[in-house]
């Protein structure tokens, strides 16, 4: 099965009227190529609608909540409790392998599940590891209008359950998130939704 690739679309220039991208930017690991090949086969006045989440820099930018079909026993929503409240809070972003695989242990998953889990954090090429940061400066710089532009925040893994919770987000995570190099500040945004319009005199 031939899935395309996003940052060479085979397409002729000024082809589209609207291109729309639904979860799916925080797996396209090339961002700049691909925002440039967009605006490419947009039409004039052509707009590119996106919504995407979560952002890695985010409290389960981990993904491993979709990663539940290694959980067979009980409902979906089991599965994801399981997963979601067993990876400590951003804790993908500041723990090593070595202490995910300890604190994992620690819960009881089965040696498997670790394997799964850690190997999908670690060292997946499906995330883009991409900050909050650095998603927003590519996004902004890629010579398209910005017609609407909206940030989804949350600072619970609640996030993950579709409900809301008391923020997660204490000190010794933002430093422990610092130490480990990442922006306190790209925390707490979990997706952005955003429609850009092309103009051919913007650059």
């Amino acid at each position: 099965m031939d899935y395309g690739n996003a940052s060479h679309l085979n397409f002729p220039d000024n082809t589209f009227d609207n291109i729309y991208s639904l979860s799916t930017f925080e797996h396209i690991n090339d961002i700049p190529t691909t925002l440039s090949e967009i605006k490419r086969v947009l039409k004039p006045r052509g707009k590119f609608i996106v919504k995407f989440a979560p952002l890695w820099t985010s409290v389960c930018g981990h993904h491993c909540y979709s990663w539940s079909p290694i959980f067979p026993k009980g409902s979906h929503l089991d599965r994801w409790e399981k997963v979601i409240y067993g990876i400590p809070a951003w804790g993908h972003l500041y723990m090593s392998k070595e202490e995910m695989i300890d604190c994992l242990k620690e819960q009881s998953f089965e040696e498997y599940q670790i394997n799964e889990i850690v190997k999908f954090i670690y060292d997946s090429d499906v995330i883009n590891r991409c900050s909050y940061t650095q998603m927003k400066d590519y996004i902004f710089s890629c010579g398209m209008i910005i017609r609407q532009y909206k940030e989804n925040l949350s600072f619970s893994r609640n996030w993950g359950l579709d409900c809301f919770g008391e923020t997660e987000l204490t000190s010794d995570i933002i430093n422990k998130v610092e130490e480990a190099g990442y922006n306190k500040y790209d925390l707490g945004v979990t997706g952005i939704e955003f429609i850009m319009e092309k103009y051919e005199s913007v650059n």
